[in-house]
C-alpha cells in the first residue's frame, strides 16, 4: 500500500463588520451584500423589525431557532432579506410590487428612532382577511396602511371595513355590524400590559353574532 498526503486550501469568507465567517461559497455574496448594507446585520439579529427581524416568520424555522446566534442561522436570515431584495437571483416570481416596497421600506427606515413593526390585518365586516407583518414609523404609518390596503385590494378583493395592527383597530373605513374587537391601536403600547387584551364583542351577544352569520348554536 502506498500513502499520499495532499494539502488543500479552503477559502473562508468573513464579514468586515460582524466577524461572521463561512467556508460556503454561496455565503460569499450574502456577506458582501450585508457588509454593503450594514443595517442588514442589525435587522436579522434584533427584534425591532416585525417583517424581517430575528423572530420573523419569513425566516426558515431553523434560522430563528433557540440557537439562532450561530453563523449559519444568522446567514440564513440574511438570505431571507437578500431573496426579498433580489428575487431574480433566486428565480422567484413577484405577483405585485408590494413585496419590493416591503423590503425597501425596512432597509431604508431601520435606523430611525421610532422604527417598529406590527401584524396588519384587513377586516371585511365579518372576518379578518388579508394579513402581513409590516414595519413602520409614526410618520409613515398611514402610508404603510395605504400600501397594505392596495395589496389586499389587488390580491384578495374583499371590502375593507377596518385595519387592525396587532389585533387592535387602527383605522375604520365603514360602519361595522360585527366588530369583534374595538380596542384602539396605540403606538408604543404593549399588548401584554393592555387590560383589554381579550377580544370582546361590542354589539350584541355571542348568540346574536352567530345568528347573523347563519350558524345555529346547540341548545344546552
Amino acid at each position: 500500500m502506498k500513502q499520499r498526503t495532499e494539502t488543500s486550501t479552503v477559502a473562508i469568507y468573513k464579514s468586515d463588520i460582524t466577524g461572521i465567517e463561512s467556508a460556503n461559497p454561496k455565503d460569499k455574496e450574502l456577506i458582501e451584500w450585508a457588509d454593503s448594507n450594514p443595517q442588514v446585520w442589525r435587522i436579522v439579529r434584533e427584534n425591532r423589525s416585525k417583517a424581517f427581524g430575528r423572530k420573523s416568520s419569513d425566516h426558515y424555522g431553523w434560522a430563528r431557532a433557540r440557537e439562532g446566534d450561530s453563523a449559519a442561522c444568522i446567514l440564513g436570515r440574511v438570505q431571507t432579506l437578500h431573496k426579498a431584495k433580489h428575487p431574480d437571483k433566486y428565480a422567484l416570481a413577484r405577483g405585485t410590487s408590494f413585496w419590493d416596497w416591503r423590503i425597501k421600506f425596512t432597509l431604508e427606515h431601520y435606523y430611525e428612532k421610532d422604527f417598529q413593526g406590527g401584524f396588519f390585518q384587513q377586516w371585511d365586516g365579518r372576518y379578518d382577511r388579508g394579513c402581513c407583518n409590516l414595519d413602520f414609523t409614526v410618520g409613515t404609518l398611514d402610508d404603510v396602511v395605504k400600501h397594505f390596503i392596495e395589496w389586499c385590494n389587488t390580491v384578495l378583493r374583499y371590502d375593507t371595513y377596518a385595519i387592525k395592527i396587532d389585533k387592535k383597530i387602527y383605522k375604520r373605513f365603514k360602519e361595522d355590524p360585527i366588530l369583534v374587537e374595538d380596542v384602539p391601536f396605540v403606538l408604543g403600547k404593549s399588548r401584554k400590559d393592555d387590560p383589554h387584551r381579550p377580544p370582546t364583542l361590542i354589539e350584541g351577544s355571542v348568540e346574536a353574532c352567530m345568528k347573523s352569520i347563519k350558524v345555529s348554536l346547540p341548545k344546552i
